[in-house]
């Protein structure tokens, strides 16, 4: 397993106030862990979100020159997991009816009526425009049914509009040709839970950033911890890079591993994480490719194979380290017994409770492409939430109080992700799932990141199992699970004030957020 070299990076800073993020308005769809906010885009008509309901559709939500939302219009979409935009094309990723049934991505015009059906792989989850606007990316991810029994490739769908929507085209990309190749890529830091099934059934693409070229396509393998480098012009997976484990018993890498331990305790351990992003986004700076991932983790579960177990129930083998306060922690039984004798070596745990930067080197002189580190938050994203809103500190929701219930399992969870220049800077916004708040990161050089802001609105003493019966209780809990988050710049919406909008996955409400001193 590839190792990240953590004493060659910079420094985290952390400033203090004022803050970046005002809060402006927040529609409630009234529809509570429902994922009835999931993914938004901006309406092609400047003056709308496009929001994702899992359950009813595709949400139109009118914007007003405040930021307030009110719901315009509703379309009936089955299963719909993704809404992309680009000029007056919108693109909806809907799954199959069932477990291993392919996909379809719905092109509609800027009144929502629907132009074409596209079928796509199995499982699309997230859908993309190249930056010209000339094809559509689909990430299908090709989960598995809850039995195990059934599981599709993964792969990516490639949707051509050089016609016109009418008569798109489209060419699916998979991951077969990496298949004899897994024991070198296992060998190079692939995380294969699976090991016996082939690497392009496990590969499940989580998310797809483009280059601002529109050449080249990153695509996340949460699960296989790695990112594997589409060449569209071919088109055709050309690398599958891993992304190693984050040391978490370096100064300014800790963790808090322990979800009973009444407290926010980050500190150093022996414990060494697979990083799984599930956002990832893509920029230019100083003629190279920069990458930012938001490090969730994710083990698997499929049929009767769990890869999640503790490390103080798990059989360890009589070398492995044992020191306190790591039994809570959930780590994987595969990453952790890399020569796969049943006996468990070295705790390797779930996600990097952070983000990362890095730049992408082609391939050369017949050398593959791969990512080099150049900064990660480190334990700053645990560290911020306990020191200004402690009480959201690493949530568990069916716990009263929240805080500190999944610090065994994977902490804030980094997951939504999106950049936007504001004032000359460009600013990455990261949506921390379990602790239901955003965290800015000032990226503008790319040598020196800085975390600047952490915004949250919610109420952590709110009781959510009361409130399931009482809706009036429910709606104090304010904003829970940021799934998606979406950056317009000033000069894109109704405010004339770059926004971010958040889509809560467990709340259902869709808030938007002002970036930049308040007016």
């Amino acid at each position: 397993m590839v190792s990240i070299l953590w004493a060659a990076l910079p420094c985290v800073l952390i400033q203090s106030p004022p803050p970046l993020m005002t809060h402006l308005a927040t529609h409630d769809s009234g529809r509570f862990m429902q994922s009835a906010s999931e993914i938004a885009a901006r309406s092609p008509k400047g003056d709308a979100l496009l929001v994702i309901d899992a359950a009813r559709g595709l949400i139109e939500l009118a914007m007003a020159t405040d930021g307030t939302l009110s719901q315009r219009a509703i379309v009936s979409m089955p299963r719909a997991n993704s809404v992309a935009v680009h000029g007056d094309l919108v693109a909806v990723a809907c799954a199959g009816p069932g477990p291993g049934d392919s996909g379809v991505v719905h092109l509609l015009d800027p009144s929502l009526a629907t132009l074409a059906t596209i079928p796509v792989g199995v499982g699309p989850d997230m859908v993309t425009f190249t930056p010209d606007g000339s094809r559509i990316l689909v990430a299908n991810e090709g989960e598995p049914s809850a039995n195990g029994l059934i599981d599709a490739p993964g792969s990516v769908s490639i949707i051509t509009l050089a016609g016109g929507a009418g008569v798109a085209t489209v060419e699916t990309v998979g991951f077969h040709a990496f298949d004899p190749e897994v024991d070198a890529l296992t060998k190079a830091g692939v995380h294969l839970a699976l090991r016996h099934a082939p690497l392009s059934v496990q590969a499940e693409p989580e998310y797809i950033a483009c280059s601002p070229d529109g050449a080249t396509a990153f695509v996340g393998l949460q699960e296989l911890n790695a990112v594997a480098v589409l060449d569209l012009a071919q088109p055709q997976v050309v690398a599958i890079i891993p992304l190693g484990t984050k040391d978490f018993s370096m100064p300014g890498a800790g963790l808090d591993p322990d979800d009973r331990d009444g407290a926010a305790r980050i500190a150093p351990h022996p414990v060494r994480g697979l990083l799984q992003p599930d956002a990832i986004a893509c920029f230019e700076h100083g003629g190279s490719l920069w990458l930012v991932t938001a490090n969730e983790g994710e083990e698997r579960e499929q049929g009767q194979f769990k890869e999640g177990v503790r490390w103080g129930d798990a059989t360890r083998a009589p070398t492995a380290p044992r020191p306190a306060g790591l039994d809570r922690l959930v780590v994987s039984r595969v990453a952790s017994d890399p020569d796969g004798d049943g006996l468990l070596d070295a705790p390797v745990c779930f996600g990097g409770r952070s983000a990362s930067l890095w730049r992408f080197v082609p391939a050369v002189d017949g050398a593959a492409p791969r990512l080099e580190l150049a900064w990660d938050s480190g334990d700053a994203f645990e560290r911020l939430v306990a020191e200004r809103h402690p009480a959201a500190f690493n949530a568990d929701l069916d716990a009263t109080p929240w805080a500190d219930g999944r610090s065994d399992a994977k902490g804030p969870e980094p997951e939504g992700l999106s950049i936007g220049m504001v004032d000359g800077k460009r600013l990455g916004f990261v949506g921390l799932e379990r602790s239901h708040g955003i965290v800015v990161i000032d990226l503008t050089d790319p040598a020196a990141p800085r975390v600047v802001d952490h915004a949250l609105r919610c109420d952590p003493s709110v009781d959510l199992k009361k409130a399931a019966a009482d809706a009036s209780i429910l709606r104090t809990a304010g904003d829970l699970a940021p799934e998606g988050v979406l950056f317009i710049p000033a000069d894109r919406n109704p405010t004339k004030r770059p926004l971010l909008v958040t889509c809560n996955e467990v709340s259902g409400t869709t808030t938007v957020w002002a970036v930049g001193p308040a007016k």
